[in-house]
């Protein structure tokens, strides 16, 4: 995952912005099969638990990423590199 921290001057929130990393990560397949737990992504990008829950949150509204019971969250459909 890469290392990037959202911009607080941004009027956009920062669960926004996370939420866009994340997505294009996914997008460009440097994140395939598993998320990160809330707890990474929280650390890597410099906020919040609730923020790295609220992106994820996003996320699995858009079908990006999907959850299973007792696994984790993973991304919906991998995209090849």
């Amino acid at each position: 995952m890469l290392a990037r921290v959202i911009d607080p001057d941004s009027a956009v929130p920062p669960y926004e912005q996370v939420a866009k990393m994340l997505r294009d990560e996914i997008a460009q397949g440097a994140m395939t099969g598993r998320i990160p737990s809330v707890h990474t992504i929280a650390e890597h990008h410099h906020v919040s638990h609730r923020v790295a829950a609220r992106a994820l949150e996003i996320l699995k509204g858009e079908g990006e990423i999907v959850s299973r019971p007792g696994e984790g969250d993973f991304v919906r459909h991998p995209r090849e590199a």
